[in-house]
């Protein structure tokens, strides 16, 4: 399985495609409740 990619990383690659992205308040740690890193798989 891969690493998980940070919140920066994935915002990156959305950018990197040519989308525009949002960002919205602290939504990079906003509500982690102690899972760990940010991780799309654990959404």
């Amino acid at each position: 399985m891969a690493t998980p990619m940070s919140a920066g990383s994935f915002l990156r690659a959305l950018k990197a495609e040519g989308l525009t992205v949002v960002e919205v308040g602290d939504w990079r740690t906003h509500n982690r409740n102690h899972k760990g890193p940010w991780d799309p798989c654990t959404a």
